[in-house]
């Protein structure tokens, strides 16, 4: 929920470990190898996906791989970096934003954010905003050349969630909701984006 995104903007902490969350890593670490080097044939082995894995979650993995490879969101694009840190000060509070993949096109007019989703519970796509401030603010480009998205790789071909312009938080709404409520001492929550008439 908004609320919690909040705080977590402020005082992230890291995820309990789980199965799911450590296979989630092996694709992260496999989908960078394949996609930097499209147009090369790459075994799991190859990719950095363990041989002592369970053979029903390299079955997985390969299938999320396949997934991501074929996004036609990707289709005009060339990957730029994976698993890379941008900082954004808003307010009092400087955010520490890890992206999993940056995309350019390759006609050089835009960027693409792409935040991997191994599971299929969705996030709000707003909290995409911060990536899209920072990113923006290290390359010195309008937010308007920045585009991002949530892919959940494991639906059927994939499910993309992508934010929309109307859908970008400001930078102002983002420091209002990391400010604490004088009154509660509690985060206030994200607005909601306005929607378009």
């Amino acid at each position: 929920d908004r609320l919690r995104f909040a705080l977590e903007l402020r005082r992230p902490l890291p995820p309990e470990p789980r199965a799911a969350g450590r296979l989630g890593t092996v694709f992260h670490d496999a989908v960078a190898q394949r996609l930097s080097a499209r147009g090369t044939l790459f075994d799991l082995a190859e990719a950095g996906v363990p041989d002592g894995l369970d053979p029903r979650d390299r079955a997985r993995i390969e299938r999320w791989l396949e997934t991501a490879e074929n996004l036609p969101l990707l289709e005009d694009y060339v990957l730029a970096e994976t698993e890379t840190e941008r900082e954004i000060t808003i307010g009092a509070t400087t955010l520490r934003c890890r992206m999993d993949a940056v995309f350019r096109r390759l006609d050089g007019t835009g960027w693409l954010i792409v935040d991997w989703k191994t599971g299929r519970r969705r996030v709000p796509v707003d909290q995409l905003s911060v990536y899209v401030h920072a990113w923006a603010a290290s390359q010195g480009v309008p937010t308007g050349s920045v585009r991002a998205a949530y892919v959940y790789v494991d639906y059927p071909g994939g499910r993309i969630d992508e934010l929309s312009a109307a859908g970008l938080l400001g930078l102002d709404q983002i420091g209002a909701a990391l400010t604490p409520d004088s009154s509660t001492n509690e985060m206030t929550p994200l607005p909601a984006p306005e929607q378009p008439s």
